[in-house]
């Protein structure tokens, strides 16, 4: 992932202007609150009935308990001589049992997570709730690195009546604005089960595969069909508590380094924000779009 640009921008429509220039904060929202369904949504990796995957992994388990039982001990952490001499016992074992040891450990797994506990809802229910629950509370506030994108101003810019906010993060002083990352688009939706078990299985003694870098991936990636956007965002796990619909941040005063208007935003509203601005920074520089007469663009003129 890249490093957060030089300068980001925030399409907010009129009440969110006033609200993040009035009270100098930023919101960071439940990706359950946001507008993509998919986004961080995880509650179907972990269906019970993925027999198929399950399957696989066993079968993955077996081939490098085979193979390399010695840095499989490693892997999953072992004791080495009790997996070598499982080996040998595998290696010895006609095929017929070696399918019979697949077949029981596939049905110890079924019947631990069909099996209902006193909840009724089987025993896996609480790993998948508290990891769920931990992922909802990330709190996440998105950005870009274009301020001249039309779509974006129709769809979150109160349809050209509102505005951009273009923020400067203070890398010296470590401005949390610092910390916007690119988002990754791909038709491929991030796994907790491939990549985690190829890394123990299939690796051999590659240890580039960086876990931490591997969950926050599951943070920053969207379908291409987002695309257009050029998101840039900020995930912060656990920020908001449970019952709260947000967090909310303080920016620095002079990170608010440029405002653009909307095309269509009424007078009133500009006075407003021109004023509010000025107050939080006078050093902001501002600007209104206007549609270009040559093309589908938009060009910026100062307003002084």
């Amino acid at each position: 992932m890249s490093a957060c640009p030089p300068i980001v921008y925030k399409y907010v429509d009129q009440i969110g202007a006033s609200k993040i220039i009035g009270n100098r904060s930023l919101r960071f929202s439940r990706a359950s609150d946001m507008n993509d369904p998919f986004d961080i949504y995880i509650d179907d990796l972990f269906n019970p009935n993925h027999i198929n995957k399950q399957k696989k992994i066993i079968n993955r388990l077996i081939d490098n308990l085979k193979s390399n039982p010695v840095d499989l001990s490693k892997r999953l952490e072992l004791d080495e001589e009790h997996v070598v001499k499982l080996r040998d016992l595998v290696l010895a074992a006609p095929r017929s049992e070696v399918e019979n040891i697949k077949n029981a450990l596939l049905e110890k797994y079924v019947s631990r997570v069909t099996e209902g506990d006193e909840r009724g809802n089987g025993n896996l229910e609480p790993e998948r709730s508290a990891i769920s629950q931990q992922i909802k509370n990330t709190g996440i506030l998105c950005a870009t690195r274009n301020k001249n994108n039309l779509l974006m101003w129709s769809h979150y810019s109160q349809n050209h009546r509102g505005v951009v906010l273009g923020f400067r993060p203070d890398f010296i002083n470590g401005s949390f604005l610092t910390s916007f990352d690119e988002v990754i688009y791909s038709d491929i939706r991030p796994s907790f089960e491939g990549p985690i078990i190829d890394h123990l299985f299939e690796c051999g003694n590659d240890d580039s595969f960086d876990i931490k870098q591997f969950i926050k991936s599951i943070f920053y990636s969207k379908s291409p069909h987002w695309g257009y956007e050029e998101e840039l965002r900020i995930a912060i796990p656990n920020a908001i508590r449970p019952g709260s619909t947000a967090r909310f941040l303080n920016f620095l005063p002079y990170e608010l380094s440029e405002i653009y208007l909307g095309c269509r935003a009424e007078p009133p509203f500009r006075s407003e924000i021109i004023l509010a601005a000025r107050r939080l920074n006078p050093d902001v520089c501002l600007f209104e779009a206007c549609p270009e007469a040559s093309s589908y663009a938009l060009s910026f003129n100062p307003i002084v």
